[in-house]
């Protein structure tokens, strides 16, 4: 038995076969709403179908055989409420925010189909340091919900920004199901910067008051062990606090292994299953 919802590129035919329909791929735009939100992010499951059980609901509503499992969506959340630099920030704009080393396509049944890179036209969107990718006119040009680009970059005030009072930033991933939900595999955000300055002056610049960085989260805590990103769980970062040195120049450019910061997150409960996670790293 098969349960699919939310799935706009599937039209069932009678008489078809399941391998057919489950041969239908999702798509990470799908999973976004019109307001930013959850409504129509695609729902899978599937089950057995056995002998009715004496005393079971099935057997109460006169069934011969019933199939009883759980429908979950292939997609997980991130929000985020605030970005805020430490003593050693001086001042800033943001200028962009960018999920990346993120699926963009999954089997109907929440599997990887592959990793290849998106410049190869495979399933994985990933730029690497190419800092010239994060912008809504290139790279992210076919990801609009993937991306919070700033026209008029926000300019920090006391080292911090932050969005309209009770908004987040909100980006809704997909999270592969089995072998693909690694701590490898999770999503990261790119943050971009303009004017970056620092108190000691290692990003100043004469001509602009500062020059762009760059922040890539790619690492998530639950007491202090280092977690996939799993659907149906939406990960709430209540600030993004940095320092100086997690800062580079291009996106990505920090070993995965260096753990840059720790960040209090919390997680809230959405009509999904909510995990409390306490850190995340570079």
């Amino acid at each position: 038995m098969y349960v699919i919802g939310n799935v706009t590129a599937v039209s069932p035919v009678v008489g078809g076969s399941v391998s057919a329909l489950l041969a239908t791929t999702v798509e990470v735009d799908d999973q976004t709403d019109t307001t930013g939100g959850l409504t129509t992010a695609t729902l899978y499951g599937e089950g057995q179908i056995v002998d009715v059980t004496p005393g079971s609901n099935g057997q109460v509503a006169g069934a011969e055989k019933e199939a009883i499992f759980s429908v979950k969506p292939h997609a997980a959340r991130f929000e985020i409420s605030k970005i805020a630099g430490d003593a050693t920030i001086a001042s800033f704009e943001l200028a962009g925010i960018y999920v990346n080393n993120t699926y963009v396509k999954l089997g109907l049944n929440g599997s990887a189909l592959n990793a290849n890179l998106t410049t190869a036209g495979g399933d994985l969107l990933n730029y690497g340091t190419d800092a010239s990718q994060y912008t809504a006119a290139t790279g992210y040009s076919s990801y609009l919900t993937l991306f919070d680009e700033f026209t008029t970059p926000i300019a920090s005030t006391s080292a911090a920004v932050a969005p309209a009072a009770g908004n987040v930033w909100s980006y809704n991933v997909l999270a592969p199901a089995g072998q693909g939900n690694t701590v490898n595999a999770v999503p990261h955000i790119v943050i971009h910067f303009g004017k970056m300055v620092t108190e000691d002056g290692n990003y100043v610049n004469g001509v602009t008051g500062g020059q762009d960085a760059y922040l890539t989260i790619s690492r998530y805590f639950l007491s202090s062990v280092e977690q996939p990103i799993e659907a149906s769980k939406i990960y709430k970062i209540a600030s993004v606090a940095f320092d100086k040195n997690d800062l580079d120049d291009v996106p990505e450019e920090k070993n995965q292994d260096e753990d840059g910061f720790t960040v209090y997150v919390e997680v809230e409960f959405v009509d999904w299953t909510a995990v409390d996670l306490d850190g995340v790293g570079f």
